[in-house]
């Protein structure tokens, strides 16, 4: 709603706060263009990303780790995800699985006994 109020839906389609620190945002764009801001969104940083990333998750512990998500080609719904992950705010990515159907951070409380980059994934092995 506020994207379109703003004119800007077109470029963007995403914008979320991090949980793990209420004064970084991030707003990522449909075209493989991001925006990083530590201040509440008085300043931005840019950021690149692959355009096939998507649905992109913010890490409760560290508000530079993420992850993302990409169609898998070769795979089978409901299994057809590739997950990513950045641990430098989306600057670069790294793949971490195939047919997957879902992922995301495990880390929900403040723990020494799990670690910050724990990662629970729903996924499919094919033989």
């Amino acid at each position: 709603m506020i994207l379109e109020k703003m004119g800007i839906n077109d470029w963007y389609y995403e914008i979320q706060t991090s949980p793990a620190n209420k004064e970084v945002v991030y707003i990522f764009g449909k075209n493989g263009t991001g925006n990083r801001s530590e201040d509440c969104g008085s300043h931005y940083t840019w950021f690149t990303f692959s355009s096939n990333l998507s649905d992109f998750k913010l890490n409760s512990m560290d508000d530079e780790w993420m992850l993302a998500f990409s169609n898998c080609e070769r795979c089978r719904p409901p299994f057809n995800k590739e997950v990513h992950i950045s641990n430098d705010g989306g600057k670069t990515w790294k793949w971490i699985l195939s047919s997957a159907m879902m992922a995301l951070w495990d880390k929900l409380i403040d723990s020494e006994l799990i670690p910050d980059e724990r990662i629970v994934a729903c996924h499919l092995e094919y033989n």
